[in-house]
């Protein structure tokens, strides 16, 4: 599979324009805008500035899933205690799962 989202480091700040905003972004392009809404201001302001640190360590978390998974999956395929493969399965496949949503396949 070929990742075709922009690569990391992503990082977010206010926006110049619009002050309600945060900007995910690359460095060169905005890959995502957080808006604030209206309501406790120290309570939004903390909730959006987390959703937009989220979404810009996206790129870091793919990264430590791709590089955990490897090691994950020979564990899985020799570890076999009874009652425990079925959640390592469950695991593997929630793992390859989040790596599948965060590529296109050409």
């Amino acid at each position: 599979m070929k990742e075709t989202h922009a690569p990391g480091p992503w990082s977010y700040e206010i926006c110049t324009n619009t002050p309600s905003t945060f900007a995910v972004s690359d460095g060169h392009c905005t890959i995502a805008l957080v808006e604030r809404w209206d309501a406790d201001p120290e309570t939004v302001q903390r909730e959006a500035e987390s959703n937009a640190a989220l979404v810009a360590s996206a790129p870091l978390l793919l990264d430590a899933i791709k590089t955990i998974l490897p090691r994950f999956v020979e564990l899985y395929e020799t570890f076999d205690p009874e009652g425990e493969i079925a959640v390592w399965g469950q695991w593997r496949e929630l793992v390859e799962g989040a790596i599948d949503r965060t590529m296109f396949i050409d």
